[in-house]
């Protein structure tokens, strides 16, 4: 069971920066998580923690984090309990590049999502621009937001709230229940 205490997570899983964005899913090119890494080596940035999780992470990553200690590799989660945890202490998630079902869970546990407006796949029309997060132009664009939503704690709050909201009105099983059977309905003619 997951506990209700952001607190007590962040000091179960030693984290100690009171905000933290989070990257979760494949390490791939397309995922852009070179862009993350470069803005938090930001001196404007070092106050706040970057989590990564997942598959992929090699060689040439550790180098990019270098030094950094407000960026930390967390490895490969495949344990329910461990991964939702680490979205539940969590503030904001961010994947720059493409973005699959971690937007989801993330909205589940009330992140806000922040992307780069690149091709990706459906899960990504869940982020609602200006409500549920922002998907922005280039690495300086997402580097402003980030920091708006890192230190804005009214703003964060609302796109927090926004977020668990949407994703539960919008990604139910009966919405999709109800998409796959317009779609039927579309494809035998009864639309």
């Amino acid at each position: 069971e997951i506990t209700s205490c952001k607190k007590k997570l962040k000091e179960k899983h030693n984290a100690q920066f009171e905000k933290y964005v989070l990257f979760v899913g494949r390490i791939q090119e397309r995922k852009r998580l070179d862009i993350l890494i470069r803005i938090f080596q930001r001196k404007d940035f070092e106050n706040f923690g970057l989590l990564i999780v997942g598959p992929g992470f090699n060689h040439e990553y550790e180098k990019l984090i270098g030094e950094s200690k407000n960026i930390l590799y967390l490895g490969s989660i495949y344990d329910d309990i461990h991964i939702n945890e680490i979205f539940k202490l969590s503030d904001l998630f961010c994947i720059p590049g493409t973005n699959g079902l971690g937007v989801n869970q993330a909205m589940y546990w009330g992140l806000p999502c922040l992307a780069l407006d690149v091709k990706h796949s459906p899960e990504i029309i869940y982020v609602e621009q200006n409500k549920t997060g922002f998907i922005v132009k280039d690495e300086d664009e997402l580097a402003t937001y980030l920091k708006l939503m890192l230190t804005d704690e009214q703003l964060l709050k609302k796109f927090s709230e926004n977020a668990k909201k949407n994703i539960i009105e919008k990604a139910s099983v009966e919405g999709m229940f109800h998409g796959f059977l317009k779609a039927i309905e579309y494809v035998n003619g009864k639309v």
